[in-house]
């Protein structure tokens, strides 16, 4: 008999794309089943929209049973690379077309917001040791918040929490169902995290080659207990996540996505060797900032009517108003 391989062990035989697609059919088969309603955390990053996009290609095509209701909850964090804000927009363009998916942007309320935070509270920039509540606050609480208004009872005469569209008779959450919350968490998508999975996959009887499922998550008001979340790509390797990004779910029989630029704002092709990440803008943790384009600087390319010949800005000058009037620059005056 051949031993059985672990996935995650540095000489394991590594998944192909049928397998690994085929592990996650099989993980939201066993676990979607015992949820009539699905949430899909969505930040707009490769991970996560790979697990959006290909959840709704597998219902499509009717390899995946269809829940009751599906809410897609993408966290705007207003700190986003252009090309990913971008491509999120294009992304909820196109799911605009399936009817029966709720759509909810979240965003942290103006005051917790990144650099509000920061330059209005004073509080200290995130650190990656003791100091890191940023994830938690432009991501983790306002979804927690719009998932809470959302198991609350909703009034399907008009329209529901926070503005959401109402869920008809056949789409209300009752107050003792739960609700499976799908999650892009992938093993090897950054230390840190794989340091948590590694001590919480095996709860609740969970096995890691059937998507990480844990029950009973959020600790927040008005939804503790009530959401499970299962991860169904946890086992996929980066290649995989390249492969359906910019090969797979742009092409028509799998829903025609808009996820090329999404894989392109990671690096294109030079990425796709990497367990690429991208981050926030101005990223306090990033050790290396990779996302700056630089090609303009190294061609010397100025703005529009200037010759490069202008003052830098480090250039102390007279102050020139908007009627002419030139007030002489004061310092080194006797």
């Amino acid at each position: 008999m051949r031993p059985q391989s672990d996935l995650f062990s540095g000489s394991a035989t590594r998944l192909v794309y049928d397998e690994a697609v085929e592990l996650t059919v099989a993980s939201l088969a066993e676990y979607g089943a015992r949820h009539a309603h699905w949430c899909i955390a969505w930040s707009g990053g490769k991970d996560s929209t790979a697990t959006l996009t290909l959840v709704l290609h597998l219902i499509e095509t009717g390899r995946v049973p269809r829940p009751k209701s599906l809410t897609v909850y993408y966290a705007d964090t207003r700190q986003e690379l252009p090309p990913l804000a971008l491509a999120a927009v294009d992304l909820m363009a196109q799911l605009a077309r399936y009817s029966w998916i709720r759509m909810r942007v979240v965003t942290a309320p103006l005051d917790k917001r990144f650099l509000v935070y920061i330059l209005g509270r004073g509080v200290p920039p995130p650190n990656n040791n003791t100091l890191r509540w940023c994830t938690r606050q432009i991501k983790v609480d306002p979804m927690a918040a719009a998932i809470a208004a959302d198991l609350a009872p909703i009034d399907v005469s008009g329209l529901g929490h926070n503005g959401g569209p109402a869920l008809d008779d056949a789409g209300m959450i009752g107050p003792d169902e739960t609700v499976l919350m799908i999650t892009g968490v992938r093993q090897g998508e950054s230390a840190m995290r794989d340091r948590r999975i590694e001590m919480s996959c095996s709860k609740d009887g969970a096995e890691c080659g059937h998507g990480w499922y844990q029950l009973a998550l959020p600790e927040s008001k008005g939804i503790r207990g009530r959401i499970n979340t299962l991860a169904p790509i946890l086992h996929w390797r980066v290649c995989h996540v390249w492969d359906w990004l910019k090969i797979y779910a742009p092409h028509p029989s799998y829903g025609g996505w808009s996820t090329s630029r999404i894989a392109n704002a990671y690096g294109g092709d030079e990425a796709e060797e990497l367990n690429a990440r991208t981050g926030c803008c101005g990223c306090p943790l990033a050790s290396k900032d990779l996302a700056l384009v630089r090609e303009l600087i190294d061609l010397k390319t100025w703005p529009d009517g200037w010759e490069g010949t202008e003052p830098t800005a480090d250039t102390p000058l007279d102050a020139v108003f908007a009627d002419g009037s030139v007030q002489p620059l004061l310092i080194g005056a006797d």
